[in-house]
């Protein structure tokens, strides 16, 4: 089965489009949600500017559910 990441920030903000399967995103305060194909997003989550990464304090997870593979499109502006 697929994967689960640990907290993390995206390098630089992007645009998330979801091919096939489906993929979870958490976030810190407890809420999650759920993308199928079709669906796009847009991601800046970034560690803010003259900050260190914390996985205390910044980020996001995400994760694959079920059996079918997660493909997506990552597109940088």
């Amino acid at each position: 089965m697929g994967f689960r990441s640990e907290f993390h920030c995206t390098e630089k903000a992007q645009w998330v489009f979801i091919l096939a399967g489906a993929m979870e995103i958490g976030l810190r305060d407890g809420s999650s949600r759920i993308f199928r194909p079709g669906d796009h997003f847009y991601s800046a989550d970034t560690v803010p500017a003259g900050e260190r990464f914390d996985a205390a304090v910044h980020g996001h997870w995400s994760r694959q559910l079920g059996d079918e593979a997660l493909v997506t499109l990552f597109v940088r502006g």
